[in-house]
């Protein structure tokens, strides 16, 4: 398993990955080693075992997020990119069960609440 702390443009790979993302996770061993068997349990696999990290400074600092639309400093955003899975299909509606989504979607999202507020 490797944890990879995010720097910006590791960030502008993964949106054009459309990476896995989850919100406010933990990072630790054991919520890893609980993702790998629930990805695995959906027909895929992990082929490396690379989780990427944006804090949420990281991701208020690169898209300018304020206010409520802010994430907390130390808040993570774990990712794994889809080129590190096989058969994405399986996972593709079980990931809302646990809070799974595009890490495209959700900068999109930020970006067009930051706009309207």
């Amino acid at each position: 398993m490797n944890i990879i702390m995010c720097e910006s443009s590791d960030i502008d790979i993964l949106y054009d990955e459309w990476a896995l993302a989850f919100e406010g996770t933990t990072i630790d061993d054991e919520n890893l080693k609980w993702l790998i068997r629930w990805i695995e349990n959906h027909n895929c696999k992990m082929i490396r075992e690379d989780f990427y990290v944006i804090t949420g400074k990281l991701m208020n600092e690169k898209y300018n997020l304020t206010g409520d639309n802010a994430y907390p400093n130390d808040c993570n955003i774990l990712c794994i990119k889809q080129s590190d899975l096989t058969n994405v299909d399986g996972i593709i509606i079980p990931r809302f069960e646990i809070g799974g989504r595009w890490i495209t979607d959700v900068i999109n999202n930020n970006l067009a609440r930051e706009e309207r507020d």
